[in-house]
């Protein structure tokens, strides 16, 4: 039987189901998927932001999302600065991004 895609982020509310209603699909998933039981656990809740993220007193989001940069490592913050850079370049060539001067 299946339950959910456990990937979409809709998903991550059905990973109880596949705990309950098919253990072997479960375990397999625990043993493939890093995090899987921490999201089954945890997925949905305040922990983790769900419904819920606000920005912090005194912060815009961009100084927000800075703040949160440098609690990173170097490599680790490469790789999100690449992908904002990604997808910035993505959205101003494609389409859907304000100009800067809006």
């Amino acid at each position: 039987m299946r339950v959910a895609n456990p990937f979409h982020q809709c998903g991550v509310a059905s990973l109880k189901l596949y705990q309950a209603l098919e253990p072997e699909t479960w375990g397999k998933l625990m043993g493939r998927v890093n995090g899987a039981n921490f999201a089954a656990l945890y997925g949905g809740t305040v922990a983790l932001g769900y419904r819920g993220v606000t920005l912090p007193k005194g912060h815009t989001w961009e100084s927000y999302v800075n703040f949160l940069l440098k609690t990173l490592s170097k490599e680790m913050r490469q790789v999100y600065l690449k992908k904002f850079q990604s997808s910035l370049t993505y959205w101003t060539k494609n389409g859907g991004a304000l100009k800067s001067s809006s």
